[in-house]
């Protein structure tokens, strides 16, 4: 009697104890270059990680694995990076996940290869919008998969909305780990990311990862996120042209998620009873660069469907200077139909979730759009002896200055770094909104501020001058906090508005006389726990912000059409789509 209940209480503490380590997301190989790999996964519980790796040897009874990379942090999502390794080599890979109690998880035995060289013929898929299709998104990786690319590139919107978990691992990550276990996917956040920490979280680029450049075999890549600002003048355009002034390689590629140009039937304007602007005008404003530096391709998606456009120059066809645009957004998101009278770019239009293929060698660059069965439908190739060079004969002004300073509110005084893209290039500027010429203020060195500024700066070269920049800043002094709030959580109002005739609401005086359909606290920004209808509603939040230190803190906000913040009554952020 006492042995039985003795065993019956071993195997209650068995079975109580026995909560498996499990992947909440299995390894996927993030950005690859000649010598270095990131290698993430997630587990269930906090474990320390561990990735064994090693190159392929002969006549061995097992996979080599002799190195190993440990973290000895116990987090629930790793992140390792592999680094000495051998340029263009094989590898096999395993990770291990270890938790406190001593129990491991193992991984199954994968594969990676380092980046290519200068030299060497690459092979790279192109997908966008893999969003709320996980069926059609593990067709269209099976498929690039079985072309054995060496990685892939992912212009945005890769699930439906970003802060939703499920979407990443369930509509994301498991259709598509059979290919991302062999090859990282690099890969830019469109408008359904929402600039989410789980992006950041998954996706693992350099800094600030929604921007970045990097070089594989001759073809410079440059991704940027056209769901922020890319007018002349800001951040990312001044970043860009830098990057795209400097490049010296065979091919420059650059991806991002909203058309320059479409023939989409109501996305920039209803054909049905509207003039359309056939392409998101905002993205519009980087052609001029991409013509400057001599881009032989701009890929990207939002539009869920396939165009290719003629080489298009200074908004004609030009088949000696000009560029291929790319619209691929057929990995997964419902399908849109193409306006009914064809644009002068249009080469090729199909409503097909596809993907695309591309494969380089030296001068020649090969392209093919494959469907979701697997068939070719359209392929072109194009080949140049010369690497890209800027065509200083149509735009010979020199790029804007770069701004390396990367706070603009101070509180006593603060000081404001510029450089020039090329040392032969001369900054001027002003501090008082005016437009700066070679009369202005020559800079040499950090600009000593100790008040609010409007400072506009230029770069001028043998007399033509760059695009002007604006940089405010801003002497502010610190707002004081609340100590004791009782009260928890934000406090939301939601509102419906009537009458908009198929038009977004366009001020907020316009959302607070509509409808207050209710009222309630919640926790955390977000609409999960707000019931909300499809269209022309709005949340207004308030409540308190918990600062843990003194500091200038930065906010950034966004929505589908209008997003604004306010602090101690002040407009800090104000957003129009």
């Amino acid at each position: 009697m006492l042995l039985r209940v003795f065993i019956t209480g071993l195997f209650a503490i068995i079975s109580f104890s026995g909560f498996a380590i499990e992947f909440v997301v299995k390894p996927y190989l993030q950005f690859a270059t000649p010598t270095t790999i990131k290698i993430l996964w997630e587990t269930n519980e906090p474990c320390r990680s561990l990735v064994l790796y090693g190159e392929p040897k002969y006549h061995l009874p097992h996979a080599n694995l002799e190195f190993s990379q440990e973290l000895t942090d116990s987090t629930l999502m790793h992140e390792v990076q592999l680094s000495g390794l051998a340029p263009g080599a094989d590898y096999f890979y395993q990770v291990i996940s270890t938790n406190g109690n001593g129990d491991s998880l193992k991984s199954g035995i994968n594969t990676f290869q380092t980046a290519l060289g200068e030299d060497d013929a690459i092979a790279f898929a192109l997908f966008c919008d893999s969003q709320s299709n996980p069926e059609t998104w593990g067709r269209i990786t099976n498929l690039a998969f079985q072309e054995r690319p060496h990685f892939a590139l992912l212009g945005g919107d890769l699930v439906d909305y970003g802060f939703n978990k499920d979407d990443w691992v369930n509509e994301f990550f498991a259709p598509s780990h059979t290919f991302m276990r062999h090859y990282p996917i690099y890969s830019v956040p469109g408008n359904h990311e929402h600039d989410a920490y789980l992006y950041y979280q998954y996706m693992a680029n350099p800094d600030p990862e929604y921007r970045y450049t990097f070089t594989y075999g001759n073809v410079r890549f440059f991704m940027i996120d056209t769901d922020r600002d890319v007018s002349p003048g800001s951040q990312q355009y001044t970043w860009l042209e830098d990057q795209l002034a400097k490049s010296e390689s065979h091919w420059n590629i650059v991806m991002h998620h909203h058309p320059p140009f479409s023939s989409e039937e109501n996305d920039f304007g209803d054909i049905n009873y509207q003039k359309s602007t056939e392409g998101n005008l905002e993205t519009r404003q980087l052609v001029p660069l991409y013509e400057k530096y001599g881009v032989d391709l701009v890929v990207f998606g939002h539009i869920h469907a396939y165009e290719r456009t003629w080489p298009i120059f200074k908004e004609r066809v030009n088949q000696e200077k000009g560029i291929i645009y790319l619209n691929l957004g057929g990995a997964g998101g419902g399908l849109e139909n193409a306006s009914y009278q064809r644009p002068f770019f249009t080469h090729k239009v199909k409503k097909v979730h596809h993907f695309g293929l591309v494969t380089v060698q030296g001068p020649t660059l090969n392209f093919e759009a494959i469907n979701e069965s697997g068939i070719i439908f359209d392929s072109f190739s194009v080949s140049k002896k010369e690497p890209t060079t800027p065509r200083t004969v149509d735009y010979p002004n020199p790029p804007a200055p770069i701004v390396v300073t990367d706070k603009f509110v101070f509180e006593k005084e603060m000081q404001l770094e510029l450089r020039p893209v090329f040392e032969s290039n001369k900054i001027f500027y002003t501090t008082d909104g005016s437009e700066p010429t070679e009369k202005s203020l020559l800079y040499s060195g950090p600009i000593n501020l100790s008040e609010s500024a409007s400072i506009k700066a230029a770069a001028i070269d043998r007399a033509v001058k760059s695009e002007v920049i604006s940089i405010p800043v801003k002497k502010q002094k610190p707002f004081k906090g609340k100590n004791n709030v009782k009260n928890r959580g934000l406090k939301y109002d939601y509102y419906t508005v009537e009458n908009q005739k198929g038009r977004f609401i366009s001020d907020w005086k316009t959302l607070k006389n509509g409808n207050l359909a209710k009222s309630g606290t919640i926790l955390t920004f977000g609409l999960d726990d707000i019931e909300h209808r499809k269209n022309f509603w709005g949340v207004i939040y308030s409540g308190y912000f918990y600062a843990r230190a003194e500091g200038i803190y930065s906010f950034f906000g966004h929505a589908d059409r209008q997003f604004a913040m306010k602090i101690h009554g002040e407009q800090v952020i104000e957003e129009r789509n």
